[in-house]
């Protein structure tokens, strides 16, 4: 299979974050993809992938979500939040390091949402990562 290379690099970058954002243990365990919000116990993480990019020759550009979904409270500090998020991006960005065909890994961007969902106020935390993977594809 001719793209069978690109697909196999998808799947382990989605599984590379999985794994890290899984290790931490202020959090529970991810899911993948959407989910139905009113099941959701939190805090909720979530590996989101969004695209795969042609950036020309034989580089292919993964982008991915970390979501991590948290309840608000007035007694919650979100430095405490945003720490606990920190710690599942870089467990996450470690685990992509070992991707055999990665050969550029950052952070994108780091966003923060706060919001309501089936009645419970959320604040999401939001990582992007870009994962650059060369594959040896046919022109």
């Amino acid at each position: 299979m001719v793209f069978e290379d690109l697909f196999a690099s998808r799947r382990r970058a989605i599984d590379a974050i999985e794994a890290g954002a899984g290790s931490v243990d202020a959090l529970r365990r991810p899911f993948v993809g959407p989910t139905d919000e009113a099941a959701m116990s939190f805090p909720a993480v979530e590996v989101l992938p969004e695209s795969a990019d042609d950036q020309g020759g034989n580089t292919w550009r993964h982008t991915l979500r970390l979501n991590i979904y948290f309840e608000r409270k007035r007694d919650v500090d979100y430095r405490d939040q945003l720490d606990a998020a920190g710690e599942a991006a870089v467990a996450a960005t470690d685990e992509l390091l070992t991707l055999p065909l990665a050969h550029a890994i950052r952070i994108g961007t780091v966003e923060d949402f706060a919001g309501n969902a089936a009645g419970t106020q959320l604040l999401l935390i939001s990582v992007q990562f870009v994962v650059d993977v060369t594959l040896d594809l046919p022109s």
